[in-house]
């Protein structure tokens, strides 16, 4: 054994391949894991500074803004003079509400802006709304402006309302009034909605791996992309405010999410810190990935390097293995002990292997199918290829091809893709060859034939007749044998075949034409069906001839879609595919265009009904794709009804869901859950319905809107424990759903007028 070719063949490539593969993957695992290791703190470094900038731009964006409504002419006449009734002072008043409407909307983040008069003791909203200052529903900023505010000046995150009763987490920019002047007669203020302030400063670079954040210099957090967060302090965590003053920019700290790797840096302007978090474990299990990676890769590679290293050592040593054993016809026979190996033997004994080689017609059947597959190819692709080396492998392959005619048949198994998802590659394999023999043995009985496999779901054959038949008598006798084959084929397989038969031509290099003609006609069991023979000559009657549809069917198909009409759908799909039978055979082209219009308009239909086809029909669903793979009219026409049958449905449930019983579900389901951390979106989810469509129920139904029920149903419940139990304010607070005892206290005056204390206190 130790001896033989193939053992020290295998044995090289086996050390040769491992050298290789381990060092490699070497190689790779250190440079990635030093990569990782060095790139990961800067990385974030650089995320934060990108942060910052963005934050800084959106900000002086915002102060410019500030600045240019600041020096209307209008605003410096409000703050400067006394408020009167007379016609060109409410004219100014207006003119300044529109000047703070225009400036509101000017931006995305933007939620509101305000004008304050020191003189007139009166504040102008954007919403176009004049307030006493002691009636206005926005004064915190007032403290700042009251202690010798000169400048812009910044206020941290805090909750607000925008005066139409949505309330909103914002930073404010507040600047004396005039503008450029040390004297104090007013200010403008304008608040940025602190949510999209962090969306628009993260964009695409949120990082689902890690948590990024901004706190003040004492520690809460300012802006962070969970609500509830917001106004904590970083201390909750047990980390000291003192860690983040140190002159190192990141550092490792244990907290109760465990260890915890912390990037940061600060603002010169207002000293905040840009926070950037990522566990540990998570930087841990990136280089853990990578060695799993290596490693499996050095497995399968090893793996695969041993199959490699057998089969090319078998291919390799098999012509010798071969020799070696059709040498025992000769004079000298192989002994092991005798010979170093088998090419030393072979060296002996060349000329008697030479002269008494009897199995050398085993290896040339060997070779048959590959050089009958090659030749096949090169007739039907018309590849470059001499006379007299298509004689002779015909002569090779023992296929007489004496007559004077030549026709071809292309036979395709139906609904292949179908039949062969589920099943693997040397299933098909078997089928593919067993069908192959079944046609060259079947035609084999009246001509002589050749034939191999095209396409994954196509099987040609050369037909070689002789010049006696004519056309027609052939033809008769084609379909008459390939009637047969269809029968057997059925009886034999789990599947049929539908046969597309081409034009005759007088020379073996003309099947190349017969043999396109017949993959045209194949094309036209879009209408003819499956299991079927379809001659070229039959449908290329009709190819040159244009079809005009009428399209008063698809704008019937889709009306009765979006009205859910299941009558009017039936009607006017089988119209549209009665017509089409009518008109006789059209051509594919054409017939398809139609048909993708069609799709089209149904997607058209969904995307205004705001319904998604992946909701509807899975998420791995492609309409498309689902289309492609139908291959007759029959086919289609069961995939418009299932399509179209689907939509129908959808719509009716949604027109369904206007119902007093769903709006009366949804109301329930509000006064069971306010208690809850509650947003629209979780009753939309529930009822399975859009945010707008249930936000418009809600609103037909009660008279309010979803917050304002929402906090209804709150308020009513907190009068009753401020009435009934000895629980504290804030408990009761967080009890009916509210996150903050400051939101809670703002709209229980809102509704009753009275803080929740006075409320204690009255009863």
């Amino acid at each position: 054994m130790f001896k033989s070719v193939f053992f020290r063949y295998f044995i090289i490539l086996i050390i040769l391949f491992s050298a290789v593969i381990l060092t490699t993957n070497i190689v790779i695992y250190n440079q990635a894991s030093s990569i990782i290791k060095n790139n990961v703190h800067d990385a974030r470094v650089d995320l934060l500074n990108q942060y910052k900038h963005m934050m800084n731009v959106m900000i002086n964006e915002t102060r410019e803004v500030m600045e240019q409504t600041a020096f209307n002419s209008d605003i410096n006449d409000f703050i400067m003079t006394t408020l009167t009734e007379d016609n060109q002072e409410m004219e100014n008043v207006t003119n300044v509400q529109r000047r703070l409407r225009n400036l509101a909307d000017s931006n995305q983040i933007i939620i509101s802006a305000y004008v304050y008069s020191t003189e007139k003791d009166k504040i102008i909203s954007s919403n176009e709304q004049i307030y006493a200052v002691a009636d206005f529903y926005d004064t915190d900023w007032l403290e700042f402006y009251n202690d010798d505010l000169v400048g812009t000046h910044i206020m941290e995150t805090r909750e607000i309302t925008d005066g139409y009763g949505n309330d909103f987490n914002a930073m404010t920019l507040i600047h004396h009034l005039p503008y450029n002047s040390f004297e104090k007669n007013g200010a403008i203020v304008v608040n940025i909605n602190a949510d999209q302030l962090y969306k628009r400063m993260v964009g695409a670079n949120n990082d689902s791996d890690g948590l990024f954040y901004i706190m003040n210099r004492e520690g809460e957090v300012i802006l962070h992309p969970n609500r509830q967060m917001l106004y904590t302090n970083i201390e909750d965590e047990d980390i000291s405010m003192s860690i983040f003053n140190n002159n190192t920019d990141f550092f490792v700290e244990k907290t109760n999410k465990g260890e915890q790797l912390y990037t940061y840096i600060t603002s010169m302007m207002n000293n905040w810190k840009y926070v950037y978090e990522i566990s540990i474990d998570d930087l841990n299990g990136v280089v853990s990935k990578i060695t799993t990676i290596v490693f499996s890769i050095i497995l399968v590679a090893l793996l695969f390097s041993i199959s490699l290293a057998y089969l090319l050592t078998r291919y390799v040593s098999n012509p010798i293995k071969k020799l070696v054993e059709i040498v025992p016809g000769s004079r000298k026979k192989y002994d092991k002990e005798q010979y170093r190996d088998e090419y030393d033997y072979l060296d002996n004994v060349y000329h008697d292997i030479i002269s008494d080689n009897k199995n050398m017609e085993t290896v040339i059947a060997e070779t048959k199918p590959v050089i009958k597959e090659k030749l096949l190819d090169n007739l039907l692709t018309n590849k470059k290829i001499s006379n007299e080396e298509v004689d002779k492998k015909l002569h090779l392959l023992n296929i007489q091809f004496n007559e004077r005619y030549y026709i071809v048949l292309t036979a395709q198994i139906d609904d292949y893709n179908r039949f062969y998802q589920n099943r693997d590659e040397l299933e098909s394999s078997l089928h593919k060859g067993r069908l192959t023999s079944l046609i060259e043995e079947t035609i084999n009985q009246l001509f002589h034939s050749m034939s191999g496999e095209t396409e994954t779901d196509k099987i040609a054959v050369i037909i070689n007749y002789p010049e006696e038949i004519n056309t027609i008598d052939m033809n008769e006798r084609l379909v008459k044998l390939m009637q047969d084959l269809q029968k057997k084929v059925a009886d034999r397989f789990p599947f049929t075949i539908t046969i597309g038969l081409g034009r005759a031509y007088p020379t073996i290099f003309q099947v190349k034409k017969s043999y396109e003609e017949s993959i045209r006609a194949l094309e036209y069991k879009f209408y003819q069906g499956k299991d079927q023979i379809i001659n070229v000559d039959d449908v290329e009657i009709t190819s040159n001839e244009l079809y005009y549809y009428n399209n008063d069917h698809v704008k019937k198909l889709i009306n009765n879609m979006k009205t859910a009409n299941k009558s009017g759908i039936e009607k006017e799909l089988d119209a549209l595919f009665q017509d089409i039978t009518d008109n006789g055979t059209i051509p594919y082209e054409q017939i398809n265009q139609l048909f993708l219009q069609l799709i089209s308009s149904i997607i058209e239909l969904l995307i205004d009904q705001n319904i998604d086809i992946k909701e509807l029909f899975g998420s791995d669903y492609t309409i498309y794709d689902d289309y492609n793979q139908k291959e007759t009219l029959h086919d289609i026409k069961k995939f418009f009804i299932m399509i179209t049958d689907s939509v129908e449905k959808e719509i009716s449930k949604r027109n369904s869901a206007k119902s007093p019983d769903t709006s009366k579900k949804i109301l329930e389901y509000i006064d069971a859950n306010f208690h809850h951390d509650m947003a629209l979106q979780d009753v939309a989810d529930w009822i399975g319905m859009s945010t707008n469509y249930t936000s418009k129920i809600i609103k037909d139904t009660s008279g309010k809107s979803f917050l304002e029920y929402l906090n209804m149903k709150r308020i009513e419940k907190a009068k009753q424990l401020l009435s009934s139990t000895k629980l504290t304010i804030k408990e009761i607070g967080f009890r009916i759903g509210f996150n903050s005892i400051q939101s809670f206290m703002r709209v229980f005056k809102k509704y009753e007028g009275i803080t929740p204390g006075q409320y204690r206190d009255r009863d």
